[in-house]
C-alpha cells in the first residue's frame, strides 16, 4: 500500500499574515507526482492548487527510497482551509492522499508585548520527537521584527555535533518552518537552537530520540 505523509503543516497550523504556506512531507517511491490543494472551509468548489516547489527522491535514515516534496501555497489569512496532497502513480492513478485541516492567524491585541526573541510552537522541550530518526524533524514557530528572517538553525546532539536543517526552510508573515534530514544513531537527547536575522535565538531542549536508526 502506497503511502504519503504531510510533516508540515501540523493540524490547526495558524496562516501567517501574509498568506503563504509552504507544506512538505515525504512520499513512496512508488509515487511518481504529488499534487496539493486547499480547499476553503465551506466553499467546496473553489479549491487553490499549490506550487510543487521541489520532488526530490532520497533515502531516509534506514536506507529505504522515498520522495521529498514541497508544495507552497498563497491563501487568504481570514480564512479556514483543507490542505489535502494525492499522490500518483505511473498511471497517473491517485494511489494514496493525506490532509490537514489549517486555521486563521489569532490577532493580537493592541497590548499584546512580543518577545524579542523568535518563538518555536514545535517541537517543545522534552518531547519524544521520533522523526529525527524517522521522517526528519520538522519545526515551526515565529519571528518578531519587521523584515526579520531565520538565522542559524541547527540541532545539537549530546556529543556537540551540529546538524542544519534541509534547504528550502520557509519564513513568511512571520511564521518560520523547517525540516531536518533524518539522524541516524543511536538514542540520544537533542537541543534545537533557532535564530532570527538580528541575532536574537531560543533554545528547546530535552528533545528525545528513544530509538536506533
Amino acid at each position: 500500500m502506497s503511502c504519503i505523509v504531510i510533516a508540515f503543516p501540523p493540524e490547526d497550523f495558524p496562516i501567517p499574515a501574509g498568506g503563504r504556506v509552504v507544506a512538505f512531507g515525504h512520499s513512496d517511491k512508488n509515487i511518481l507526482g504529488v499534487v496539493g490543494t486547499c480547499t476553503p472551509e465551506g466553499d467546496e468548489s473553489q479549491p487553490i492548487k499549490g506550487l510543487l516547489r521541489s520532488f526530490v527522491l532520497e533515502d531516509d535514515a534506514n536506507g529505504r527510497p522515498s520522495y521529498r516534496w514541497q508544495i507552497a501555497f498563497e491563501l487568504d489569512p481570514s480564512s479556514a482551509y483543507e490542505l489535502k496532497v494525492v499522490g500518483y502513480s505511473e498511471s497517473c492513478c491517485s494511489v494514496a492522499a493525506e490532509s490537514v485541516k489549517i486555521g486563521t492567524v489569532p490577532k493580537p491585541s493592541a497590548k499584546t508585548h512580543l518577545p524579542a526573541a523568535p518563538t518555536v510552537c514545535y517541537p517543545a522541550p522534552g518531547d519524544h520527537t521520533e522523526e529525527i530518526c524517522g521522517d526528519g524533524l520538522a519545526a515551526w514557530g515565529e519571528v518578531f521584527g519587521a523584515d526579520l528572517d531565520l538565522g542559524n538553525t541547527y540541532l545539537l546532539d549530546s556529543a556537540k555535533k551540529h546538524y542544519g536543517p534541509q534547504p528550502g526552510g520557509c519564513t513568511a508573515g512571520g511564521v518560520w518552518s523547517v525540516q531536518f534530514p533524518p539522524i541516524p544513531g543511536p538514542p540520544d537527547v537533542f537541543k534545537l537552537h533557532v535564530q532570527d536575522t538580528s541575532g536574537k535565538s531560543t533554545e528547546v531542549a530535552g528533545l528525545i530520540k528513544s530509538s536506533s536508526c
